[in-house]
């Protein structure tokens, strides 16, 4: 996630350059969540601008140092000003990730993000801050925990049609849905994920949603045939974890030889063998290859060699 530049700064107001404080606060959390997929490096440059430092500290998960110094100026800012959004937001931030964690921290952030809520109601901040809501409500472990929540997550996407925040919202909604283990309720997780898919087929989290919902299919509905579907598809626009792309594609041919897929099976695990020489399935890939070669002689399968990979390479 790219951070914003913050507008320009009038010499008689001061106290709105704590729209930068804010930008950087919601960053910080965005990562620390693992829902940016891309951060900007902090300038380096050195300043004794105190709003500066503070943009430092969140860079850095100082939190408890953040909340000094955005607590400060939030007593210079009323809802009146422009930057009141970004400050109020960035402030519940701090106040909810200090440590050590304490209720009465939890209960202040809610405040705060209620009040962004409430008071901007048609400022991007608040689409977050309604995610930021839903999750304290689930945190909370109370009765009512997953349905306020889920409440809160449905909210964004009425508010906020068509949006990032909009996805993300569907996405925790699915989770918080599917940990009941109650069939119907994966089967509605799974109904919310496809609309998105339908409304929005060119997010950037079209892998991630394709991904999940092959999940919900195979291991909560044992559905295998849906979940192979599913998860081709997040295979063609990509899988959300670069990183684990073998892991996904043995998985993938996992479930296509259950499925009796064979030969779509041989290919995933050549296509693992020779698309990933260091991987630690490549091995037992290539042996799954041999295994389907000798049951389907007819097909003449293509036996992939395992790469040399040598120390340093």
């Amino acid at each position: 996630m790219t951070i914003p530049t913050p507008r320009k700064r009038r010499t008689t107001r001061p106290h709105k350059l704590a729209r930068c404080v804010s930008i950087v606060s919601a960053v910080v959390l965005l990562s620390v969540t693992g829902c940016s997929p891309e951060t900007e490096a902090p300038s380096s440059a050195a300043t004794t601008d105190p709003l500066e430092i503070g943009l430092s500290e969140l860079r850095a998960f100082n939190f408890n140092q953040a909340y000094a110094i955005l607590l400060e100026h939030s007593r210079h800012i009323s809802p009146d000003d422009n930057d009141w959004p970004l400050a109020t937001y960035s402030l519940a931030l701090a106040t909810w990730h200090q440590a050590p964690t304490t209720q009465q921290a939890i209960d202040d952030a809610t405040v705060l993000f209620k009040s962004v809520v409430e008071k901007a109601p048609q400022d991007s901040l608040a689409a977050s801050a309604l995610l930021d809501l839903g999750r304290i409500a689930e945190l909370s472990q109370s009765e009512e925990a997953a349905q306020q929540g889920q409440s809160y997550y449905q909210r964004v996407q009425d508010e906020f049609p068509g949006t990032e925040m909009a996805v993300r919202a569907s996405l925790l909604q699915a989770q918080s849905l599917a940990r009941s283990l109650d069939q119907s309720q994966v089967k509605q997780a799974i109904h919310i994920l496809k609309q998105i898919t339908q409304s929005q087929p060119n997010t950037p989290w079209r892998g991630t949603i394709e991904q999940y919902i092959a999940h919900l299919y195979a291991f909560y509905l044992d559905d295998i045939d849906e979940a192979i579907t599913h998860y081709s598809i997040a295979k063609d626009v990509g899988f959300p974890r670069a990183s684990d792309t073998d892991l996904s594609l043995w998985q993938l041919g996992l479930w296509q030889q259950k499925a009796k897929q064979d030969l779509a099976a041989a290919e995933t695990f050549t296509e693992l063998v020779e698309a990933h020489p260091r991987s630690v399935y490549g091995t037992v890939a290539r042996k799954r290859i041999i295994e389907i070669a000798n049951k389907h002689p007819e097909a003449n399968i293509r036996i992939p060699e395992l790469a040399e990979v040598r120390l340093g390479r």
